[in-house]
């Protein structure tokens, strides 16, 4: 708050006096009013008006300082509000873990030694570790734009994690895989997976109004609720148009009459049949159709696209892979020839 010369006044020994506040903080709106009087009275008045208005010296909202765990029910109705619905069920799962160290404590009395104590609850999870120092700082962030903290005076560290390629099953293991499978929907739904690099929380959302069998494309809504027009792979036509409806879930589960929600247990039987060292899941479709789109066409920014990522340093994992495989491929030509 302060106080600013705005001119002469007509009656001798007082001035126009400006007075200036953030009641929502600096990056708030500015008030302002004029005062007539002496310098002291202008004081006196400022203190009044910053007194009825709870600011402080500098004319900004106080800070009320509150522990993480006193807040903790207010923050997650708001994320409740305004996230995503998994992000929030994320949240809320993480939470007790962080109260575990941080809970009976202000945003004031966190210190760098609070966040090596909680990595060390389970140094063997560096991912969720940095995951959860995140979600931390996001509570952190609304606590300061409500006034019940003061900003962290340090930035968290947490161990760095390095994500490791993902395992990605060739052509031959797929169809093996396929192969097991007899009920129809279900094989669409991989096929439909593996040929357009889908995730099946947005794959088995397709309705038979996103399908066009005449242009040959299908609609996926992808993270966010962008729609991507992909085309229709010809074995889910062969599957499926038989079984075409005009409206309604394409995939449906009829005991729920909802979407199919997993194929896990269908995908470990048959990974079991078909004679596979591991275990198939739907995500593993997804990282063979970008690997072996990148390998085919060389084109990073069509294997984005197709993804739905926003940011294309998350599709370059695939070239990593695509590198690997170059070199298992140099391993087994170099022991074919020794043999010969």
């Amino acid at each position: 708050m302060g106080i600013t010369f705005g001119r002469h006044s007509k009656e001798p020994g007082k001035a126009v006096w400006v007075i200036d506040w953030w009641p929502e903080g600096r990056n708030g709106p500015r008030r302002r009013k004029h005062f007539e009087g002496t310098r002291e009275d202008a004081e006196l008045y400022e203190q009044s008006v910053r007194s009825a208005a709870g600011l402080n010296r500098i004319g900004t909202a106080k800070t009320i300082f509150l522990t993480l765990e006193a807040v903790l029910p207010e923050y997650l109705r708001w994320h409740q509000l305004n996230r995503m619905p998994t992000t929030h069920a994320d949240v809320k799962q993480s939470m007790p873990r962080l109260m575990q160290i941080f809970g009976k404590i202000t945003v004031a009395q966190i210190k760098p030694g609070h966040i090596t104590d909680f990595v060390s609850m389970r140094p063997d999870r560096k991912r969720s570790n940095q995951k959860e120092i995140h979600y931390l700082r996001g509570m952190i962030t609304w606590m300061v734009k409500q006034g019940y903290a003061a900003p962290l005076h340090f930035k968290p560290e947490t161990p760095k994690y390095h994500r490791p390629l993902p395992q990605v099953p060739m052509p031959g293991e797929v169809n093996a895989v396929l192969r097991q499978i007899t009920d129809p929907v279900k094989k669409a739904l991989i096929i439909l997976m593996w040929t357009t690099g889908g995730r099946i929380t947005s794959t088995a959302q397709i309705r038979w109004e996103d399908v066009n069998w005449e242009r040959g494309t299908i609609t996926v809504r992808v993270k966010g609720g962008r729609a991507l027009q992909l085309p229709l792979p010809d074995e889910f036509r062969e599957l499926m148009f038989d079984r075409r409806q005009t409206a309604g879930w394409v995939f449906l589960n009829p005991k729920t009459g909802l979407p199919l929600k997993s194929i896990k247990t269908i995908l470990a039987t048959a990974s079991k049949k078909a004679g596979l060292p591991y275990k198939m899941t739907h995500h593993k479709f997804r990282h063979a159709y970008a690997t072996d789109t990148l390998e085919a066409t060389g084109d990073l920014r069509l294997v984005q696209n197709a993804l739905g990522h926003t940011n294309i340093s998350t599709t370059t994992i695939y070239t990593l892979v695509q590198t690997r495989r170059l070199v298992d491929a140099q391993d087994k030509v170099a022991e074919m020839r020794k043999g010969k």
